[in-house]
């Protein structure tokens, strides 16, 4: 019975004074080869308690605990420290501890588990306790979505390609909002999509507005954890409504109230034409030194290119144009006037410019960059994104991409990036891209590389050893002087 008794005092012990507590990861989730940390409590307890035959006994004097360390168990998919060493804690204290870590590119989407174990000796004995926290990897979907004919025609049959550079989804459906519908139905189960798939859909166009249109596509989705989640894309579709066979498709950016180069495709979609003509008399659009461009002949379902330079008095935007056509069909002399959607850009161009502190980039220390994002243009820019990568530091921010939002013209915004220099001295190259959506509603990205300079470390201490050997020669001259005058006397 006596030794019952010691055995149950001891097991008191060894669970009694340490402990792990307020386990934190830094985000909910995690893409592979993203950064956060892991946080907790170290306490030692000011209150031991020991279990007996009788039941639990809790008394006021805790031990001080020493030589603790906390080893981790992160499993496959998590690097970071294998053990962090305390030292000692005294009863009654606790420790703070938050430790880096990263999720390694080749990740599976799943839920792990870290153990933290904590160990220490008190009173002599050796004791540890044990804490778990759960961790979520989610390899994301990267959807993308674009229709495969250049053009739409009411009452056929048209093809959507979606392309996926992320994790699979399944249990696909999307479908439609605005004026441009999916006919006879809501939505469409497309299924699993590991990469790339071919989904075959009428619209109903009679909505729509004949030439561009912006149409929203919701696509819902499970992710790999099984996890709905849902999010929707805008692409732009040319829709053929009008009865004319000849049809354009715009191939290049044109301008707002600046001379551009405006590249056509034009479609014939009926007869064999000869000789056609095109003119923009309502003056929105004006031909640099002509007045109509010659498309030439036209077979049955065939197509030409043609570009001419153009001043284009539009905002920017979808702009529907009024065109006049002139052919030959069959030796007769036809014309028909239609309205051909053309997209016009604003002049938008970004400035950045570039903060360090402490100035300049040292190696081996940490600074704080601060990048200021100008929007130069005459027109506000939106969903801004600014993304930096550079050999010459390492970024410490968990994401190397970050969100600015909208811009107006002649404003700026500003960005900050904590960073650490390498070890070495030496050059670098520091790329910022810009990633916009412009007045015309077009996504734009711009680009800036610089070099960096990344000098040595300052050297310290050789300061206060100058200003003391300088103290040392001026007391050393006093004390020369003072004593040879006092010589002389």
């Amino acid at each position: 019975m006596k030794k019952l008794l010691f055995v149950l005092c001891i097991i008191g012990i060894l669970f009694s004074g340490l402990s792990v507590t307020d386990v934190t990861i830094s985000q909910d989730s995690f893409k592979p080869g993203e950064q956060g940390s892991i946080s907790f409590t170290a306490e030692s307890s000011s209150t031991v308690q020991t279990t007996t035959s009788a039941g639990t006994v809790t008394s006021s004097a805790g031990e001080k605990i020493s030589s603790v360390s906390v080893t981790f168990y992160p499993g496959n998919y998590v690097t970071m420290a294998d053990t962090y060493e305390l030292g000692d804690l005294d009863a009654g204290t606790s420790v703070d501890v938050s430790i880096p870590l990263k999720i390694k590119d080749n990740a599976i989407s799943g839920i792990y588990t870290i153990i933290i174990r904590a160990r220490g000796i008190s009173d002599g004995n050796s004791i540890e306790k044990s804490s778990i926290a759960s961790i979520k990897i989610i390899n994301e979907p990267i959807l993308s979505i674009e229709s495969k004919e250049d053009m739409i025609e009411e009452g056929k049959e048209s093809h959507l390609i979606i392309k996926n550079n992320g994790g699979a989804v399944s249990k696909l459906r999307i479908k439609t909002t605005g004026d441009v519908a999916i006919k006879g139905k809501d939505e469409i189960f497309v299924g699993e999509v590991k990469t790339e798939i071919e989904v075959p859909i009428e619209f109903e166009v009679s909505n729509a507005n004949d030439g561009s249109n912006d149409v929203e596509i919701t696509l819902t989705y499970y992710n790999e954890l099984g996890a709905e989640e849902e999010e929707s894309k805008t692409i732009r579709l040319n829709i053929k409504k009008q009865e004319s066979d000849i049809f354009f498709i715009q191939k290049s950016e044109i301008m707002s109230n600046k001379e551009s180069l405006l590249e056509l495709k034009v479609k014939n979609t009926g007869k064999s034409i000869e000789n056609l003509k095109i003119s923009f008399p309502d003056g929105s659009i004006k031909m640099k030194e002509k007045e109509r461009i010659d498309v030439g002949d036209l077979a049955s379902n065939g197509e030409a290119d043609v570009s001419f330079v153009v001043f284009a008095s539009l905002n920017p935007g979808v702009n529907s144009v009024e065109a006049l056509l002139e052919w030959e069909e069959n030796g007769e002399k036809k014309s028909d006037t239609i309205k051909i959607p053309l997209t016009v850009t604003s002049d938008s161009e970004i400035g950045v410019y570039l903060e360090a502190k402490p100035s300049p980039l040292r190696a081996g220390e940490q600074h704080a960059l601060t990048l200021r994002i100008s929007n130069l243009g005459s027109y506000t820019i939106n969903n801004v994104e600014v993304e930096v990568k550079s050999n010459a530091f390492e970024i410490l921010d968990i994401q190397s991409v970050k969100y600015v939002g909208e811009i107006k013209n002649d404003d700026y915004g500003n960005i900050k990036f904590d960073v650490n220099a390498p070890e070495k001295a030496g050059t670098g190259n520091m790329t910022i891209s810009i990633k916009y959506k412009d007045q015309s509603g077009e996504w734009k990205t711009t680009a800036v590389t610089e070099e960096l300079n990344v000098y040595p470390k300052e050297s310290k201490g050789n300061g206060s050893l100058l200003y003391i050997i300088i103290a040392l020669v001026i007391i050393g001259g006093v004390y020369w002087k003072f004593f040879r005058k006092r010589g002389n006397q």
